[in-house]
């Protein structure tokens, strides 16, 4: 459970945000799955590729106090994409992968939630490298993390 302090919107104040800062109106799942995010249950999306998933793990960084995302994903282009569109919102986010993190990176990732409120990672990176083990008893990390989020590709 996350140690972050914030009030949960209720739905109106999500959507209506959600269209000044995405220019989209939100699909019913996609208000439901932020709204359970935000009220810290853990919550499963299953849906075709373009229906929106990727909206319902970022509409909960416009109102977690700066609570920070990370997202598990071996998807490149899911990445680029991301880290771009969060970019042009203003949201700050970083894509390590093995060909860019060095250890030395991984070892100030404690203090990446002060410049960062999404990480991307691939699953190979936070399985195999030792820093991400003690990353996760960081109390100063742990504090600022809001979720994890991980995009397995349908085969």
């Amino acid at each position: 459970m996350s140690a972050l302090q914030y009030m949960i919107p209720d739905a109106t104040v999500i959507k209506d945000t959600i269209e000044v800062n995405f220019n989209i109106t939100l699909c019913k799942f996609q208000l439901q799955y932020a709204q359970a995010q935000l009220d810290q249950k853990d919550v499963i999306t299953i849906a075709p590729m373009g229906a929106g998933k990727t909206l319902t793990f970022w509409i909960p960084l416009l109102f977690n106090n700066d609570g920070m995302v990370v997202l598990i994903t071996a998807l490149n282009r899911l990445s680029d994409q991301s880290i771009n569109e969060l970019q042009q919102l203003g949201i700050s986010a970083v894509n390590l992968t093995g060909a860019n993190a060095i250890d030395s990176t991984i070892q100030g990732m404690s203090s990446l939630f002060h410049y960062h409120c999404m990480i991307i990672v691939s699953p190979e990176l936070i399985i195999n490298n030792w820093c991400f083990n003690n990353l996760w008893r960081a109390r100063d990390f742990m504090v600022h993390l809001f979720n994890i989020c991980y995009v397995k590709p349908l085969r």
